[in-house]
């Protein structure tokens, strides 16, 4: 059994990872222009990662008994990742497809564009 110190950084960790997940389906929605099927698929498949994850891990490292604190760890790693490293991953993301939405409208006005968009 591990020390409580290294079980609340796994699982801190894990809930930064829950939070870089819980931003790409953001983004994925995003670009499929708020989709509400695909919204309710990654909704549904979100929760179903998230708790096998975490049950393996309290598992693999605890012997399967799940104290609070991996809940608060992980809780607080998500809010962590959504603060910090969510923001500017969705600032970047967002120039990105503005480049890219810009890129396309120029490239649709060009005769190929509008020959191909036919």
């Amino acid at each position: 059994m591990t020390s409580e110190y290294l079980l609340f950084l796994i699982f801190f960790l894990l809930g930064i990872v829950v939070g870089v997940i819980i931003g790409l389906f953001n983004h994925i929605v995003m670009f499929l222009k708020n989709n509400r099927v695909i919204r309710f698929i990654l909704d549904f498949i979100l929760p179903i990662l998230s708790g096998f994850a975490f049950l393996y891990l309290a598992n693999k490292y605890n012997m399967g008994e799940i104290r609070w604190f991996f809940v608060l760890a992980v809780v607080i790693g998500i809010y962590f990742e959504r603060k910090t490293i969510g923001k500017l991953f969705a600032h970047i993301f967002s120039k990105v497809y503005n480049k890219c939405i810009e890129g396309n409208k120029k490239f649709l006005s060009t005769k190929l564009g509008k020959w191909l968009s036919k």
